[in-house]
């Protein structure tokens, strides 16, 4: 279902309750008390003295095609400043889709503030939604980002790369996903938690996980990719919990670059009722400096 479909669907199930709230003979009974209907011709033709006259709607961008110009040069870095994740608890049916979209930015500049939503759909409909706000920086000293390629919604795929054309750091990536594979199918865990190292182990009143750090989970500086730091958040939170909760929401501020040779993610329980928990979580780099901050919640399963 694409975006304009989206939006019937929800102005017809809306009109429904409209309906239901005001029947029709009710709302042609409040038209026939109202003043006359305004000339809507005679409002854009010309006065005396007068050119023209316009109505214009200016748009940087449309529910179908999105923003259609951000203002960034395909080589902008941009770093991630918070992230939010809403979910419903019912359970996940079939495979998860995201579509996003951005809502463009604040400022002019380096510094300047973007803005993105997220919605998450499975194969019983709308599972969650999520948002997050990225800053335009310059990239650090001496190193060149090179450009990422821009692609919409059905743009055919980048052309397939041999072995022999992998840089090492590619051909690392590569053999590190191999032995992500070995291992999941021998612990029957999934492949993204042993590829990206997302192997939380609960603790009295929490969790923790350390997740080495490589180009694997880097983006194009050489940090943990910002949606790699919230998964590790996400998943130790979830660790200090049986499995018996479900996550609900999360909210991350990022407070440093995701660098050194492991990160160490440390969740704790503040409130554990009998429905609702709330788990606050910090990733920290090998020298001891914060680099995020989360607080969840989370739901039991009946």
């Amino acid at each position: 279902m694409g975006v304009l479909d989206e939006i019937v669907a929800h102005k017809r199930t809306e009109l429904v309750g409209h309906k239901a709230g005001r029947p029709l003979a009710a709302l042609v009974a409040a038209c026939r008390g109202l003043p006359p209907a305004r000339d809507f011709e005679a409002a854009l033709r010309p006065g005396a003295g007068e050119r023209i006259r316009l109505i214009a709607e200016v748009k940087r961008g449309s529910p179908s095609r999105g923003l259609f110009r951000a203002d960034l040069d395909p080589a902008t870095r941009l770093a991630t400043v918070s992230m939010a994740l809403e979910l419903a608890a019912m359970p996940r049916t079939g495979l998860v889709s995201a579509a996003s979209r951005c809502h463009g930015f604040v400022g002019e500049g380096d510094g300047r503030i973007g803005r993105a939503r997220v919605l998450l759909e499975d194969a019983a409909g709308e599972l969650g939604y999520g948002s997050g706000a990225f800053m335009v920086l310059k990239p650090p000293p001496g190193v060149t980002l090179h450009p990422v390629p821009m692609r919409r919604r059905g743009d055919a795929g980048p052309p397939l790369l041999t072995a022999r054309e992998l840089a090492p750091d590619e051909l690392s990536i590569v053999r590190h996903a191999d032995q992500a594979l070995e291992r999941a199918a021998t612990t029957g865990q999934p492949f993204l938690r042993h590829f990206w190292g997302l192997l939380p182990e609960a603790a009295p009143g929490g969790a923790s996980c350390v997740m080495p750090n490589g180009p694997h989970v880097g983006n194009r500086v050489g940090y943990v990719q910002g949606g790699i730091l919230f998964a590790l958040g996400a998943a130790t939170a979830m660790a200090a919990l049986p499995e018996t909760w479900r996550l609900l929401s999360a909210a991350a501020a990022f407070i440093s670059p995701g660098q050194g040779p492991a990160l160490k993610a440390q969740a704790s329980i503040v409130h554990q009722g009998q429905r609702v928990a709330a788990i606050r979580t910090e990733v920290l780099r090998s020298d001891g400096r914060r680099v995020l901050e989360m607080l969840s919640t989370h739901t039991a399963i009946a």
